[in-house]
C-alpha cells in the first residue's frame, strides 16, 4: 500500500485523465475508508487477523 489515490486507481483500472478525481471519490466512500484502515492495522501487526477484508489496492 502507497498511501496514494490517485496511483490506486490507476491500479485499479481507472483512466489516469480521471484517477486524481476518482481516486478523492473512492477516499470519501465508508467502506474504502474502512478497507484501508483495516489494511493499515494489518500492516502496522501482520501477526493477527482483522475480520473480512474486501480486495481492495487503495
Amino acid at each position: 500500500m502507497d498511501n496514494n489515490a490517485t496511483q490506486a486507481a490507476i491500479r485499479a483500472g481507472y483512466s489516469k485523465n480521471n484517477a486524481d478525481k476518482i481516486g478523492s471519490e473512492l477516499l470519501g466512500k465508508t467502506r474504502v475508508a474502512q478497507e484501508i484502515a483495516r489494511q493499515r492495522i494489518r500492516n502496522l501487526n501482520p501477526s493477527k487477523s482483522i475480520g473480512k477484508t474486501a480486495n481492495c489496492d487503495a
